[in-house]
């Protein structure tokens, strides 16, 4: 049977995400939303006109829209202008109240907290390692300290005015950075940068402009889709587990030595013949299967929202990104799945990230993505050793790889048939059957590490990304610059305002 035919019929939750949500409620009457007076005695009912609040229900009041409604209204109820809706929300698009990433709902104490923050007025000893540790909209320095983005001890102008003092510091994309110019992987660099040949070299071939900041309004939810090529960030991990469905190969081809001793010389070239007899079906089709997991780690896609919330500070926002769907190809199948779907991964939700308009691009800071794709690899195979071979595991599915039992009678035979006079054959089919057996036995192991190993290297992924910015606020097709646990990893970026 053919992979993709196996694979075809091997059932796949293929499913769109639902998500329900439920927002707090907001007590419509009081000192609060549009505070246009006592409730009405009239007629009129939600939305309908009205000059004046006496010709409303009772239970409704005049809005500043002139339509009755209640006052302030709460999270999901009707509007048409903002000052229909409770002082914490805005009237959406939808023409229900609610929030809009805009900032717009944020009481004077949260603004103030975060004007405060943002030009360094207010000093945290906070340690972090990227800009979630902080509290917003502090941002995460290369130091591992929190600052303000328009903290006047950190702020720079590359054009205007580079204002960093202590020896060793850069202006980069409006902050002064200190970092080491030597890195191995993409986490030794600052944001905005890659590691190329052992250095940090930024990601833009030009970071000073002559409008660093703070550009269009970009606060708002889009709509995602990322190609991440992991591969290049696994070189070890995956090579792995293509040396052994290299060795495995060679093993159903009859092409490596049972280590028979003294019975090598003669048995010689039949061994070959005799263990490709003894193979299952299966064989050739699962280890060729294993074999296409590079491809498959070289092109998955991963759909999902993003939230930009505004701040205080201009130009600067918190984000947030939500994984909903993991869709890639596999021999010619496609395969979407929603990743709490994939065993031993949980909902994938990165961590919040900083997100800074500078010289016509978002730069999206440094975030980690925890308890990502530990599991992917280990799914991906034993999905496809159960389609192909029945074996839920790859690990049995190797261990039936060549009968050993049937092997050896047939090895035994051979050389007692063919025995010198001086050799004793009499133990031929024991030595053979265990020779053969301590084969699979290896193969068995070196596979269950292989696969281990590789969940630790996709069990933490770190992102960091630019989208370019139109005039209008758009954001053009933008890229990832990743790092798993061992090597660095490209990929692209698209986001749809929604």
């Amino acid at each position: 049977m053919k992979l993709s035919h196996a694979l075809l019929a091997f059932p796949i939750a293929i499913g769109m995400l639902a998500s329900a949500g439920c927002a707090p409620t907001l007590d419509g009457a009081g000192s609060g939303g549009a505070g246009v007076g006592e409730a009405g005695v009239g007629e009129a009912g939600v939305g309908e006109d009205c000059e004046a609040t006496v010709e409303c229900r009772e239970d409704l009041v005049c809005l500043p829209s002139s339509v009755c409604g209640r006052d302030g209204a709460g999270p999901d109820e009707e509007c048409e202008v903002a000052e229909d809706c409770h002082e914490f929300l805005t009237c959406l698009p939808s023409g229900v109240c609610g929030d809009d990433g805009s900032g717009a709902g944020k009481t004077e104490e949260e603004v103030e907290r975060e004007e405060e923050l943002c030009a360094g007025e207010v000093q945290l000893a906070s340690a972090c390692e990227v800009s979630a540790d902080c509290e917003a909209p502090m941002v995460c320095l290369p130091s591992g300290v929190c600052v303000g983005p328009n903290d006047p001890a950190y702020a720079c102008d590359p054009i205007e005015d580079n204002n960093c003092q202590v020896p060793g510091e850069s202006c980069i994309n409006g902050l002064c950075v200190q970092f080491q110019a030597t890195c191995e992987t993409l986490d030794d660099c600052p944001d905005a940068h890659v590691c190329e040949v052992g250095q940090c070299k930024p990601q833009l071939d030009d970071s000073a402009c002559a409008d660093p900041a703070p550009g269009p309004a970009l606060w708002g939810v889009y709509k995602t889709e990322s190609v991440l090529h992991l591969r290049e960030g696994l070189p070890s991990a995956v090579d792995a587990i293509l040396d052994l469905a290299e060795d495995a190969r060679d093993l159903v081809n009859g092409e490596v030595a049972l280590g028979l001793g003294v019975f090598d010389f003669v048995v010689g070239a039949i061994v070959a013949d005799l263990i490709k007899e003894y193979v299952p079906e299966y064989g050739i089709e699962i280890v060729e299967a294993v074999a296409t997991l590079s491809d498959v780690l070289d092109t998955m896609t991963v759909s999902g929202t993003m939230t930009l919330q505004g701040q205080a500070c201009d130009g600067n926002y918190r984000g947030s990104h939500d994984w909903t769907r993991v869709t890639f190809d596999l021999n010619g199948t496609e395969m979407s799945v929603l990743p709490e779907d994939l065993p031993g991964i949980d909902e994938v939700i990165p961590e919040e990230f900083d997100a800074r308009y500078h010289c016509g691009d978002l730069l999206i800071s440094k975030h980690r993505i925890s308890n990502t794709m530990g599991g992917l690899i280990r799914w991906l195979v034993d999905t496809t050793s159960l389609a192909i071979t029945g074996y839920s595991k790859i690990e049995l599915a190797i261990g039936a790889l060549v009968n050993c039992g049937s092997v050896s009678v047939a090895v035994a035979d051979y050389v007692n048939a063919n025995c010198p006079s001086n050799v004793d054959c009499s133990n031929a089919e024991d030595i053979s059957k265990s020779a053969c057996e301590a084969l699979l036995a290896v193969g068995v192991s070196d596979i269950s590490q292989a696969l281990d190993d590789a969940s630790v290297s996709m069990s933490l992924i770190k992102l960091n990304g630019v989208l370019p910015v139109d005039s209008d606020g758009t954001l053009g097709a933008g890229q990832w610059f990743g790092s798993l646990v061992g090597g660095d990893f490209p990929g692209t970026l698209s986001a749809t305002k929604q």
